[in-house]
């Protein structure tokens, strides 16, 4: 997968990404700190299994693509998503700790919602992106025949899957921000 995966990259116009596989990882991703794609050898890793019509060989190349496209996109949203998803993080944290010493500070709670606010609309934003791409970058990668196992009926499955789920998806992505977000909510109001 580590060539193919190059490919992908060099239609991407993008010869500086790395490209690590192991089989002791559990799935795919892209690492902006490395610059790096990590990939799974493993069959199963994270491929949509229960989908009608969608083989492992097609989510794996969607997998990769939805990787690819994270590669290319502006390394500065990538580390604003990090230190915002962080610093949410900690004022989480500050806000439990000041409302567990019986003190509410309405300030810092509302501090807290804006950059939990925030930090979700940029990871959403990054998710998306690389799921809506993965399918066209898909698509490139069947006409140029850099995988032939797959047909273009096969991608148009895997996009109505994508369509349908990617919502779910996305929301998972961002669930211990909304679950971050209810707790501020419940602390200030109780």
């Amino acid at each position: 997968m580590e060539s193919i995966t190059k490919e992908i990259l060099l239609l991407l116009n993008n010869n500086h990404t790395k490209i690590v596989e192991k089989e002791d990882y559990k799935g795919n991703y892209y690492s902006h700190i490395t610059d790096t794609i990590y990939l799974s050898q493993k069959e199963d890793s994270k491929m949509p299994t229960k989908a009608k019509g969608i083989s492992r060989d097609m989510g794996r190349i969607v997998t990769v693509c939805h990787e690819c496209i994270h590669s290319v996109q502006k390394k500065y949203l990538h580390v604003l998503n990090i230190v915002l998803s962080n610093l949410s993080i900690l004022l989480f944290l500050t806000c439990f700790f000041v409302r567990v010493l019986k003190e509410t500070n309405i300030i810092l709670n509302i501090i807290t919602l804006i950059v939990l606010f925030i930090s979700s609309i940029l990871r959403i934003y990054l998710e998306m992106d690389a799921i809506s791409g993965s399918i066209n970058l898909s698509k490139k990668v069947i006409d140029k025949n850099i995988f032939k196992n797959i047909s273009l009926e096969e991608l148009e499955s895997a996009k109505q899957y994508i369509n349908k789920h990617k919502k779910c998806a996305v929301l998972g992505m961002i669930k211990d921000k909304i679950i971050m977000f209810i707790a501020i909510g419940v602390i200030t109001f109780i």
